[in-house]
């Protein structure tokens, strides 16, 4: 086989002996060598890359979209378990308020007569320690008072507290409820569900807003908290001028 130098040439003849034959001679040209010899390894390397990167992508997208239907089986999954749990609180809610229909006494709760109208076995609960009312602070406007408090869950979020806040202050012989439209207009008494309503495992700050002006003095507060099913969960009477419960 004879070479030619590809310096000084365009070509490579190469030659091929067989026995019992002639030998054959093939002229290879420089730029056809070097195509397979650097353009085709390198267009396959480059294939090669392109292949593996397409490769990374789509399996970016398959964990992404994976984590992506994790996430939201997840947050099914809570929603589902939270309903759940509003579905037995109200199972148990509804036994309970069956139970209270079928009580006829009515126990004192040690609030003033003829405010919240009376439910059937209704309980005082605020003594069982489950709840607390405290942290309270006075801020006035112009025309308006707004009482601030905390409302502690003492069951280290065993046990949910939720139901329904009321207040009630006393200044210059009136008497002011909050919520506003908590006493319907034809009675004369609130139904305990009239409040505002809550619910917490911990604890949740809480205000009450009245329209008592900044120079009229205040007398007395009164914070009423009722479960979902009547009972009374807590209660604190409060006096600004003596800055202390009572």
């Amino acid at each position: 086989m004879n070479t030619t130098k590809l310096k000084k040439y365009a070509y490579l003849d190469v030659v091929i002996h067989q026995l019992h034959q002639r030998p054959k001679l093939f002229t290879i040209p420089k730029l056809l060598l070097n195509t397979f010899l650097y353009v085709i390894p390198f267009l396959f390397l480059i294939s090669v890359t392109i292949l593996i990167i397409i490769a990374v992508y789509f399996q970016e997208i398959k964990i992404h979209r994976i984590q992506q239907e994790s996430l939201s089986l997840q947050s099914i999954k809570k929603e589902n378990l939270q309903l759940e749990n509003q579905i037995i609180n109200s199972k148990v809610e509804n036994t309970v308020l069956q139970q209270k229909l079928l009580t006829p006494s009515t126990e004192s709760l040690g609030i003033t007569p003829g405010i919240f109208s009376p439910v059937p076995g209704q309980k005082d609960l605020s003594g069982q320690g489950k709840s607390q009312i405290d942290n309270m602070t006075i801020k006035r406007f112009p025309n308006s008072l707004e009482f601030h408090f905390h409302i502690k869950n003492l069951t280290n979020g065993k046990e949910r507290l939720s139901g329904y806040i009321f207040g009630i202050a006393k200044a210059k012989n009136a008497l002011y409820i909050y919520p506003e439209n908590a006493l319907p207009v034809d009675r004369l008494s609130i139904p305990f569900n009239k409040g505002d309503s809550f619910g917490t495992y911990r604890f949740r700050p809480s205000v009450v807003k009245f329209p008592i002006a900044n120079n009229v003095p205040v007398e007395l507060f009164e914070i009423f908290i009722f479960s979902r099913t009547g009972d009374l969960l807590a209660k604190k009477v409060f006096s600004p001028t003596k800055q202390e419960s009572i």
